[in-house]
């Protein structure tokens, strides 16, 4: 009986190649799972680089700073307040050599030195105090009505009171009415010569102006001169004073007037004192 022969085994270099293709597979696959890896890495970082980068552009419009560059940014300190010039300090430079005399007497005068001053050049304010200067109409019927001694309105009161009698003999409002009209011809005419005396005055301060012939200081005049006069008015501002002053020794003819209104109240005087003897010894 005949034997059959048995299978026959299988080649090395088949199994070679085999193995060989599944190598080759197994390579592909890693580099695929790896270069996907890396991309979503790498998507990621950008990610995170966006986040940052969006979060420093939404600073109102502020560049964005590298975050290691912003740990060195270090705020200024604050500097130290400027000092403030006072007016001692100032005029100390201003009157030189003099200051001593000065301080001693605007210290005097009672001006506090010890305040912010602030200087301004005199060119740039001179125009601003010749628009002050002089009587205004305010000043003018003030000057009237102190020059005129009498009241607006007459009471028994003021007659009483300048005018002094016995108790028993005080007037009543029922002479008001008849002393008003013995003194009205005379107040008319103190009431004329004083109005007068009050434009003369203003005249003669804008002269004054108009000449340079006034006192003028950074600050303030308060000491600086013994000058005294009929008419003295001050003005400051813009740090500066000014001081004009009105003597009677440079105007002889304000003496006459003072004289004049002086003789005119007397009238009026005699004249209410001639109403009284006459009303109380009836």
């Amino acid at each position: 009986m005949e034997t059959l022969p048995g299978p026959r085994p299988k080649s090395s270099f088949a199994t070679l190649l085999v193995l060989a293709a599944l190598a080759a597979v197994l390579a592909s696959l890693i580099s695929v799972v790896g270069v996907r890896i890396e991309r979503v890495t790498h998507l990621k970082r950008e990610d995170a680089l966006a986040t940052e980068v969006a979060s420093a552009s939404s600073l109102a419009g502020l560049p964005v700073v590298p975050q290691s560059a912003r740990a060195e940014v270090v705020a200024p300190a604050p500097s130290a307040p400027a000092h403030q010039e006072t007016a001692r300090d100032f005029l100390a430079g201003y009157y030189g050599a003099r200051w001593k005399e000065v301080e001693t007497k605007i210290a005097a005068a009672g001006q506090d030195l010890d305040i912010p001053y602030f200087f301004t050049p005199w060119e740039d304010v001179a125009n601003e105090f010749e628009s002050r200067i002089g009587m205004s109409a305010e000043g003018k019927a003030s000057l009237v009505k102190s020059e005129l001694h009498w009241p607006e309105v007459l009471t028994p009161a003021f007659v009483n009171q300048s005018f002094p009698l016995s108790e028993s003999q005080a007037i009543d409002e029922s002479d008001v009415p008849p002393i008003e009209t013995l003194v009205a011809d005379v107040n008319g005419r103190i009431t004329e010569l004083a109005q007068y005396f009050a434009d003369l005055i203003d005249t003669l301060v804008h002269e004054k102006w108009r000449t340079g012939d006034y006192l003028r200081a950074p600050y303030t005049t308060a000491g600086l001169s013994d000058v005294r006069g009929f008419h003295s008015q001050s003005h400051g501002g813009r740090g500066w004073a000014v001081t004009i002053t009105l003597t009677r020794e440079e105007y002889p003819q304000v003496p006459q007037i003072e004289e004049r209104i002086s003789d005119l109240i007397q009238e009026r005087d005699e004249l209410v004192a001639g109403y009284l003897h006459k009303r109380f010894t009836r």
